[in-house]
């Protein structure tokens, strides 16, 4: 057989295989779609409520039971010396002008002393942790970390003059825990 009869005989098998594989693809077949039968609103039940006459007056309320008095202390005898009644309230006071005074912060704490002080101590040993650490001798991620304890330091200090103490305690727990990790290296 010629070169050519064998090759159109396997372009002709090639395309019938395509063919057939087509047809073999699975195809997704959905159902028909059919609409649902709602079914029919229940029959509304009427209830009957009775109603009040309109000729008759509705019941008054009881009446409310009187306080109980309680005895009166001694007083002293009034003298008839009374200020009369149409004398004008004295002016009140101008308002003095808002000092400049650091704001008030309600303590939460019966112990503000101990937990100042734990702050303290707190922020002495970051502060020490960090002289210890040389600056330029840190990564960058480290310069980060470095930076961040000293603003810290810096918030728990301005938190202690106001009296802040937990915050100040949060603050500089964490200052110490991160210049711990520093100096570790």
């Amino acid at each position: 057989m010629s070169d050519m009869t064998i090759a159109a005989r396997l372009v002709m098998v090639a395309a019938a295989c395509a063919a057939i594989s087509a047809c073999a693809k699975t195809q997704a077949r959905t159902m028909p779609s059919i609409a649902l039968m709602t079914p029919q609103a229940p029959a509304r039940v009427a209830v009957p409520v009775p109603l009040p006459d309109p000729d008759v007056a509705p019941e008054p309320p009881p009446p409310a039971p009187e306080p109980l008095a309680r005895p009166r202390e001694s007083q002293p005898a009034r003298t008839a010396e009374r200020p009369p009644a149409s004398t004008p309230p004295p002016p009140a006071a101008a308002p003095a002008a808002p000092a400049a005074e650091t704001p008030t912060v309600l303590q939460t704490t019966i112990d503000s002393s101990g937990l100042e002080q734990r702050t303290r101590t707190l922020l002495d040993e970051a502060q020490r942790n960090l002289d210890r650490v040389k600056y330029k001798e840190l990564a960058a991620p480290a310069r980060a970390q470095y930076d961040s304890v000293a603003s810290f330091i810096r918030s728990a200090r301005q938190a202690l003059q106001i009296r802040n103490y937990l915050y100040a305690e949060y603050l500089a727990a964490k200052a110490a825990a991160v210049a711990r990790e520093l100096v570790k290296g």
